[in-house]
């Protein structure tokens, strides 16, 4: 299996660590999207992995339709980590299956995915509503 390369837009490092460890190339993290913008510029990424809220004006969803639109990178916003099955009309940015399972897989067997029940998985210290768990 070809190695993927995939922009983490996020503060949590151990996404990082994660990937990395599952043989994939990481360029990030970064924390805005100008800076997501800015890492795609200067490679091919194959995906990229965004939190919702990002620092800065644009929102997950926000660089991930600038991320199609400019470099042709389809992306996986964390929150939809949360849901087994995708939207019935997902947007044109987002991963398709394939593509987002390999990162899914990293990330379970990292153990930052928990199971909620049988159609529903959470990231491990992340809260639902996207708000930094306390520590």
């Amino acid at each position: 299996m070809q190695s993927r390369t995939v922009i983490v837009a996020s503060q949590r490092r151990d996404l990082v660590t994660a990937l990395s460890e599952a043989g994939m190339g990481v360029v990030g993290p970064v924390t805005t999207a100008t800076l997501a913008l800015i890492l795609a510029s200067h490679g091919p990424a194959d995906l990229a992995l965004i939190d919702d809220q990002l620092a800065g004006r644009r929102t997950g969803a926000e660089l991930a339709e600038a991320l199609y639109k400019t470099w042709g990178v389809r992306s996986v916003l964390l929150g939809d980590l949360a849901t087994e099955h995708p939207p019935a009309a997902p947007a044109s940015w987002a991963a398709l299956q394939d593509e987002a399972g390999p990162v899914r897989r990293a990330l379970a067997q990292a153990g930052l995915l928990e199971p909620l029940g049988t159609a529903q998985v959470e990231l491990a210290g992340e809260p639902r509503d996207g708000r930094q768990a306390a520590s």
